[in-house]
């Protein structure tokens, strides 16, 4: 420490009510001899009225100020050593005359440290008397990489087209504020057009219950190319400057939030983002466009066979040599959780960063699921310590289970619609599996009341709910009129012999099966099950329309 910190840190502690009016100090430049941890002189050492510990560092010069995050970590570990104190019972301050280089590091120590910190901006005389304190604000800091699930879908007759395009895609994502952003360049699947419109036009008459309308569809042009598009997340202030820009749509979408009651950050964002990327000018090229999703884009690559061309990145994502398109590709089908569906994961237990960052996107994918997510909350604690395991997790979420039972029947996909999750953990003879599924007990459903009770009597209105990615508001309740309820269970594999488990009352409970009660479900309810097809079959192609 230098004189000019030590006299600020002389003064402040005979003033530390400039901080907190309730901090009572213990000591300045408080030893603690060398143990587990280095030895530590702790600028000052107070406590606080409801007898927690409270560790004060002082910082004067730009340079010296990205160390205080290392020294606090210390003293933090040498105050729980020496007193055998809780982390709950230190509170740690930064208290510093200058924050250029200092606010990012300790807005990063604030966010994701786990340790109660606080910052103050000392304002000093010429004798370094402290004249005042006042608090720091954390800025944001940036998580790493996070795709939007709101995806642009744009289709071309051409290859000049395509290259207007792929020109119009880059103006226009830079100019609404958009710097990281990916392009994929497919083409479409080989078929026979003539073939493909007569089964279009087939399709589409068996779904309406009319005569196929060949020559309609003859005339149809069918596209060659696509960019699908999304783009990083960036935060909710800097969307709405953005549409400040057009104060018209500005008010349009503060007045669609309120009208829907819209709240939740993650849905607001997404309406904040359709709103620029479509609603705000300029305008996208196109000659087709479609709704985009971390689905449609699964639908794109698989169901309808379209081929990637090129992978497009710009800036921060081209940098990041070490990001491959594959991985590109698994996030942007939303594998990472960010779709509020789907997570696909897999390492081996070596590091706490990555297990922290699989249970962040554990808690997206699982963001409407209560159940399952204070399900996997109590298993994470068990499984983080299994230490060299190789783990794998997969989570399907339903936010809609009446559009579950209307896939499985059509698609006839029982495990890409099928709402689970998986999770394995093994070494060598050892293996667990942590399963999420659903019980049903027995109860018979009543299609026409539950379309009267939670889609105001009309049909048309539970298809409606495709229009914005499947989310049904009224899905946990939905679950309770039908009998079925979210459960776990915990498969253990050890040496060839496996036992089964059922999660209740949080604690295992050997049981002898493990039950399926969506299939069971359905299987008990054929006619339940054919209605809502029914119901998809006469509205979906009339939405569509």
């Amino acid at each position: 420490m230098n004189n000019y910190e030590a006299l600020i840190r002389d003064n402040l502690a005979e003033n530390l009510g400039i901080l907190n009016p309730h901090y009572e100090l213990i000591g300045k430049e408080h030893y603690i001899a060398k143990g587990a941890t280095t030895k530590s002189f702790i600028d000052i050492l107070a406590k606080d009225r409801e007898n927690n510990y409270i560790i004060i560092e002082i910082k004067r010069s730009n340079q010296a100020e990205r160390q205080a995050i290392h020294e606090i970590y210390k003293y933090v570990e040498a105050v729980k050593e020496k007193y055998k104190a809780n982390a709950g019972e230190i509170k740690a301050v930064i208290a510093s005359t200058s924050w250029e280089e200092l606010l990012v590091p300790f807005s990063a120590f604030f966010n994701e440290s786990g340790i109660t910190v606080e910052g103050y901006h000392l304002e000093v005389d010429e004798e370094y008397k402290v004249i005042s304190a006042k608090k720091v604000v954390p800025c944001k800091t940036s998580k790493g990489r996070l795709f939007s699930p709101v995806h642009k879908c744009h289709l071309y007759n051409d290859e000049k087209n395509l290259e207007k395009g792929l020109k119009d895609h880059h103006e226009n994502y830079r100019l609404k504020g958009f710097e990281d952003y990916v392009l994929f360049v497919m083409a479409a699947p080989q078929t026979d057009e003539t073939d493909y419109k007569k089964r279009l036009a087939e399709m589409s008459a068996a779904m309406i219950g009319s005569e196929p309308d060949y020559e309609h569809f003859e005339t149809m042009i069918l596209p060659k190319f696509m960019i699908y598009s999304t783009f990083h997340r960036l935060p909710s202030q800097v969307y709405w400057e953005t549409l400040k820009t057009n104060p018209e749509i500005y008010k349009q979408t503060e007045d669609y939030l309120k009208f829907f009651k819209i709240k939740d950050q993650e849905a607001v964002d997404e309406v904040l983002e359709n709103d620029i990327l479509g609603t705000l000018k300029p305008y996208f090229y196109f000659d087709e466009c479609e709704s985009g999703s971390p689905a449609k884009l699964v639908k794109i690559l698989t169901a309808e066979n379209w081929t990637i061309l090129e992978i497009i990145r710009s800036d921060s994502l081209k940098a990041n040599a070490l990001l491959t398109d594959e991985k590109i590709i698994s996030e942007m089908m939303g594998d990472s959780g960010a779709g509020n569906a789907i997570l696909r994961d897999s390492f081996v237990i070596s590091g706490r960063a990555k297990f922290l960052q699989m249970k962040e996107n554990s808690v997206k994918a699982l963001k409407y699921n209560e159940v399952w997510k204070n399900h996997l909350r109590i298993f994470f604690d068990d499984i983080e310590s299994l230490e060299g395991y190789e783990f794998g997790i997969e989570i399907l979420n339903t936010t809609h289970i009446l559009l579950t039972f209307i896939l499985i029947a059509i698609t006839r996909q029982r495990s890409e619609h099928l709402p689970k999750y998986i999770i394995r953990v093994n070494r060598n003879a050892h293996e667990k599996f942590f399963l999420g599924t659903f019980k049903w007990n027995g109860k018979k459903p009543d299609l026409n009341a539950i379309i009267n009770k939670y889609f105001n009597g009309n049909p048309e209105n539970l298809i409606m709910t495709l229009n914005w990615g499947g989310f049904d508001r009224n899905n946990d309740a939905v679950l309770e009129e039908l009998g079925l309820s979210f459960e776990s269970y915990l498969v253990e594999v050890r040496d060839g012999q496996r036992k089964d488990f059922m999660f209740r009352n949080f604690r295992f409970e050997e049981v002898e099966f493990i039950e399926d009660g969506i299939d069971r479900f359905m299987n008990e309810n054929c006619g339940f099950v054919e209605q809502l097809t029914a119901i998809y079959k006469k509205h979906f192609f009339e939405l569509k329309k």
